[in-house]
């Protein structure tokens, strides 16, 4: 009975120590290598779309940087549209890996780092899309996720993603 119960414990210790290296390296390369000892930074000429889906085409991307450039001057938060065909198991929510990808790579705006991102995770099996705010923008954001979820939805389900991420900057800037 020893035995078997060293065996299960060298087991459980030995899981312990591969798991988190098998789920680290299916991160992305913007994720730190330790989230406990990661600096809060703010980033400089930072891409305001990041589209790893490649969802967009250049001109798309041109077009809706410089709406998102209108609202960040207009207002002074963040906003930011990312794009990408996995959330890398971030989660339980897809919110986490779009908060991580605005925290890791040193968007937000301000001394509470304010911003909001719009996320599409376009993997096949869990397709999904979210809009959070943070920093003086978060509340704000939460308060209206469903609205402008709701309203972005018909040009989501048509394809349309170019139309969608134009309404979804438009009703940031309402925010």
């Amino acid at each position: 009975m020893k035995k078997f119960i060293s065996v299960i414990f060298i087991s459980l210790i030995l899981a312990a120590l591969l798991i988190p290296s098998a789920f680290a390296a299916g991160l992305p390369s913007w994720y730190p290598e330790n989230i406990y000892t990661f600096e809060d930074f703010y980033g400089t000429n930072l891409a305001r779309v990041k589209d790893d889906a490649n969802i967009l085409s250049d001109s798309e991307e041109a077009s809706l940087t410089r709406m998102i450039n209108a609202v960040i001057e207009k207002h002074g938060y963040d906003l930011v549209i990312y794009t990408d065909t996995t959330n890398y198991g971030i989660g339980p929510y897809d919110e986490s890996c779009a908060i991580d990808f605005f925290r890791f790579n040193g968007y937000g705006l301000g001394p509470n780092r304010s911003g909001m991102i719009i996320y599409i995770n376009m993997d096949s099996n869990d397709r999904y899309f979210s809009v959070v705010g943070t920093g003086d923008v978060e509340t704000r954001a939460y308060n209206y996720n469903e609205a402008i979820r709701e309203q972005m939805l018909p040009e989501m389900k048509t394809g349309d993603y170019y139309g969608a991420l134009q309404l979804g900057v438009e009703l940031g800037d309402q925010l």
